[in-house]
């Protein structure tokens, strides 16, 4: 049975306890449990509930997608997407992304799985962390070796400067002209 975080089975289907499942625990689910989901969302969820930033005329799913550990090897992108379009299919309309996530990569497989459907999801991605910045400004968060064995550093840097350059190559990656919140990443 699909499992929250790979521990706790998920309540039954026709119990109270599920909404409240699929609002709060929703980002620790395991793929399979998105396809669980998913297949069944038509049949046993409850819809996705939305909550309204503010004034900001923004408005989120209570479960946001949470896209950081899906970059990584090329060769598993085909089950990330799968993984991501099994989130949407469950009723999840906000992804939370940020540059910094696999260097860039989440953000490209974010801009595939959006491509034709920018307007019915909500992007939210990051900016103040740089690992692409020659200028060294900033502190270092976390150093780390690049594929080439080449030592490098995680940099704070929320100068406007960097975080308009940040905003355009996330932009780019995603393959949109707009993003929907951008959050400051410290």
């Amino acid at each position: 049975p699909p499992t929250i975080g790979g521990d706790r089975a998920l309540p039954d289907a026709g119990s109270a306890e599920r909404s409240v499942v699929m609002l709060g625990c929703a980002a620790s689910l395991a793929p399979s449990n998105l396809h669980w989901l998913a297949t069944n969302s038509s049949r046993t969820a409850l819809p996705m509930q939305h909550v309204q930033l503010e004034s900001s005329g923004v408005s989120l799913s209570r479960v946001v997608l949470g896209a950081m550990a899906l970059g990584g090897a090329r060769h598993a992108d085909a089950r990330r997407l799968a993984t991501m379009r099994a989130a949407l299919d469950a009723g999840v309309t906000s992804i939370d992304t940020a540059p910094l996530y696999e260097f860039g990569r989440s953000e490209e497989l974010v801009g595939q799985l959006i491509a034709g459907r920018r307007d019915r999801v909500q992007i939210l991605t990051k900016v103040g962390l740089r690992w692409d910045d020659p200028s060294e400004h900033g502190k270092v968060l976390f150093e780390y070796r690049d594929a080439a064995g080449k030592p490098r550093a995680v940099r704070r840097n929320s100068r406007p400067e960097s975080v308009r350059l940040e905003v355009d190559r996330s932009l780019q990656r995603l393959g949109v002209e707009t993003l929907d919140l951008v959050q400051v990443h410290h």
